[in-house]
């Protein structure tokens, strides 16, 4: 929704400065001003992630109470994150979930079979040292229907944190 916004302004600048041509000054202003945002959020964004992933790692986060609920289309992983660092803050981490299909309860994961894997994102703002909530949408495009147990895996694959 920000970006519709962001972009609605710059049309009505781009229409200011073609029908008034008294009000230039103030659209060229207009897009002066929303070009360094832009830049601003474009610079951020390539080299200032690499900056805020190497502030923390996966192994610095502890997942516990982990649900997954299937939903009419996506389905929803839930559950809560420690955040271990002593100084890094938690912004978000990415998750990959794997269903298998296992020929029983008790086999080991190497004899079952992937029937569905997908990423999914975790936005979730943790102090260090601290826990919260959080869910994950994951949208499975494809599952083979089980022809036996069923059992889930997850990996965090990647950690948004600022210090």
């Amino acid at each position: 929704m920000p970006f519709v916004v962001f972009f609605l302004i710059l049309a009505g600048a781009a229409a200011i400065f073609v029908l008034y041509p008294h009000l230039r000054t103030l659209a060229g202003g207009v897009f002066v001003l929303f070009g360094l945002v832009l830049g601003y959020l474009v610079f951020d964004q390539w080299f200032g992630r690499d900056a805020a992933a190497s502030a923390m790692g996966p192994e610095q986060l502890v997942l516990s109470d982990l649900s997954l609920e299937d939903g009419t289309r996506f389905q929803t992983l839930s559950g809560r994150v420690e955040n271990t660092s002593e100084t890094a803050r938690l912004r978000s981490f990415d998750l990959r979930v794997r269903v298998l299909d296992c020929p029983s309860e008790d086999s080991a994961d190497t004899e079952c079979a992937i029937i569905a894997e997908d990423d999914g994102v975790a936005r979730v703002d943790v102090p260090a040292g601290q826990v919260r909530d959080f869910k994950a949408t994951i949208g499975f495009a494809s599952r083979a229907a089980p022809k036996g147990a069923v059992r889930w895996l997850h990996d965090i694959t990647d950690v948004r944190a600022t210090n």
